[in-house]
């Protein structure tokens, strides 16, 4: 089968509704892994400039991967009233995903940047694909080290409830030359790539 290049970027997506789950999100902590996962209000991106200046060049569908087999939004990326608090304007970093002990597969190759434990994140893997950072948070199991090489669909851990978490799902946070960004938007990278390639005829 020959298969064209297919060049693509980020695209921006609209914010999906919230839904039950909602991960508890701490006012302040001075754990290492926070130069990673967290960031000053000043440090996102919008999501018209999210990944401007990062292409993938995509030969085949093993160049990405959904980073759980089912995705359901539990609670999406964006400005809220913080659950715990009730302190309003606070941002959630990331996104959560339903789960139930499920395989945490990584979203794109790249080497494994950091793993670890955090009072806040819990059991958590960094992966790094050039500029774009991904941490995997609140794993009951890790199943990498640090330095390896990853391809997209390797297992990286196992969805948990660990650090502080309200009950079971991953927490994905995305950065991009160490700024956060919407995770939404390389979901919707991965799903725009998955339905590109099927739609090629085989020959």
């Amino acid at each position: 089968m020959n298969v064209t290049p297919a060049f693509a970027q980020f695209n921006t997506i609209g914010l999906v509704s919230p839904r039950q789950k909602i991960e508890q999100i701490a006012e302040s902590d001075n754990s290492p892994i926070h130069s990673e996962i967290d960031s000053d209000d000043g440090d996102v991106i919008d999501d018209k400039d999210a990944a401007s200046d990062t292409s993938l060049t995509c030969l085949s569908l093993s160049c990405v991967s959904l980073p759980l087999l089912r995705i359901k939004v539990n609670s999406p990326f964006g400005w809220r009233m913080d659950p715990i608090s009730g302190k309003n304007h606070t941002l959630h970093n990331g996104l959560d995903l339903y789960a139930r002990n499920d395989n945490v597969m990584a979203m794109l190759t790249g080497v494994v940047e950091k793993t670890g434990s955090d009072s806040r994140a819990g059991l958590y893997v960094v992966l790094r694909h050039g500029n774009i950072r991904v941490s995997y948070c609140h794993l009951s199991k890790i199943l990498v080290v640090q330095g390896r090489k990853v391809s997209a669909g390797d297992v990286v851990g196992v969805t948990g409830s660990t650090g502080r978490s309200s009950g079971e799902h991953l927490h994905l946070v995305t950065k991009q030359n160490g700024r956060v960004f919407n995770p939404t938007i390389m979901i919707d990278f991965i799903r725009e790539t998955t339905l590109l390639h099927s739609n090629i005829p085989k020959r």
